[in-house]
């Protein structure tokens, strides 16, 4: 009778044990996993779900816009407004989760979104970080950050046999570069209102190192001194062939999508940062364009500054596109009372068809503040208001994120 009832309750103990093993997680409950891309480790929180899937989303767009004819033009855009899915996506592989024991599940409560902070490396210049404390997008991290533009074919550079430098020697004045008005690289500078030539760039003070004042409110074309130059590295005309020098944050926004963010304090004229991509040609540009519709987004950079200058035909121009590839400041999102404003640069004087496009700061910046540009920014163009933005978004049927 006894060894009856011993084997009773083993039997009944195996059933039990067999059916925790085969129960299911509990709706609602809490798993830690780690995420490992190429670039960064991440600890995700996650509920119910055996397997991670992050779809990419896009950034909502700085699209091209059509080239104005003033000679005073540089780098435009328009802006369309959805976030568009297809990237290039790094690989990404994900660990199996540890399956919590049933008994744990159950006392554990649903957990609160938990901030996120993501450190993206290969990227020259300070850390880039990105941050979420919206919800669990962590689409930057799929992105494909590069340090220059990449031409692709039918386009190119032009080779630095062909460029020019100065012959100013490296301790002229202050020790400091290029010092005199005879410097050759300032024989394509812009001048200023009372017809005078200038660096761009202060040189001593408080300001060193950014934008000159007469250079802020003006769409002169920067021409730094290069690597044929006699002056040196320390040039006081060398900045933005430099690289960004402040650290940078891309993070999400209540309502605006992503929008990057400088985590040290900016001063008025300080450089941040350049904007990058793949070098295509019109017919290209015309063909994704084409291909993205109204409804999607477009990074598209028209790189007129010189065209009509050269009589460049509107098949000659070159585009930048920041779609599939690009730097931080692709993430930099529009306003009307914009803190920072693009300038073209270029390092190479035999070089109009191919340049830089730097981001400086129009006013002192506190740490933290977004960052924000106004899409449509020439001399003689109509800003693009807030309430073109909504309009734009309302015709692509989306939510203006940008």
């Amino acid at each position: 009778m006894q060894q009856a009832q011993n084997h009773k309750q083993q039997q009944t103990k195996l059933e039990k044990k067999d059916n925790q093993q085969n129960d299911p997680i509990s709706p609602g409950s809490s798993v830690n996993i780690i995420e490992i891309t190429d670039n960064i480790i991440e600890i995700l929180d996650s509920s119910d779900e055996r397997v991670v899937d992050q779809k990419a989303k896009s950034i909502l767009p700085t699209p091209r816009k059509a080239r104005k004819q003033e000679e005073g033009s540089h780098a435009s855009s328009t802006a369309t407004s959805d976030p568009d899915e297809d990237l290039s996506l790094s690989h990404r592989k994900v660990l199996r989760k540890a399956i919590v024991p049933p008994k744990a599940i159950a006392k554990t409560k649903e957990q609160p979104l938990q901030a996120f902070r993501g450190v993206i490396t290969g990227v020259e210049g300070p850390a880039l970080t990105v941050y979420n404390d919206i919800d669990d997008d962590r689409s930057p991290l799929q992105f494909s950050f590069i340090n220059d533009h990449v031409c692709t074919p039918g386009t190119a550079r032009v080779p630095q046999e062909f460029n020019h430098g100065c012959t100013c020697a490296a301790q002229n004045g202050r020790n400091v570069g290029c010092e005199y008005l005879s410097c050759i690289c300032l024989d394509d500078a812009a001048t200023t209102a009372n017809g005078k030539k200038m660096f761009p760039y202060t040189a001593s003070g408080n300001r060193k190192g950014c934008l000159r004042k007469q250079f802020m409110n003006t769409r002169n074309h920067i021409h730094e001194c290069n690597g044929k130059c006699n002056c040196g590295s320390n040039c006081k005309n060398r900045l933005v062939q430099h690289g960004r020098q402040v650290p940078v944050e891309i993070f999400k926004t209540e309502s605006r999508g992503w929008g990057l963010r400088c985590l040290v304090d900016l001063k008025e004229g300080q450089f941040v940062d350049t904007y990058r991509g793949e070098v295509l040609t019109h017919d290209e540009a015309n063909a994704r364009e084409a291909a993205t519709g109204s409804g999607k987004a477009s990074y598209l950079y028209s790189l007129d500054k010189f065209a009509d200058e050269r009589n460049y035909r509107e098949e000659q121009i070159l585009v930048v596109d920041g779609q599939h590839m690009g730097g931080p400041t692709r993430f930099i999102n529009h306003s009307c009372d914009p803190n920072c404003r693009q300038f073209t640069v270029s390092l190479n004087h035999a070089d109009d068809r191919i340049y830089e496009l730097a981001f400086f700061a129009l006013e002192a910046i506190p740490a933290g503040t977004e960052l924000t540009f106004n899409y449509t920014d020439n001399e003689e163009d109509e800003p693009v208001t807030d309430e073109e933005v909504l309009k734009r978004a309302d015709e692509a049927g989306k939510e203006p994120t940008r």
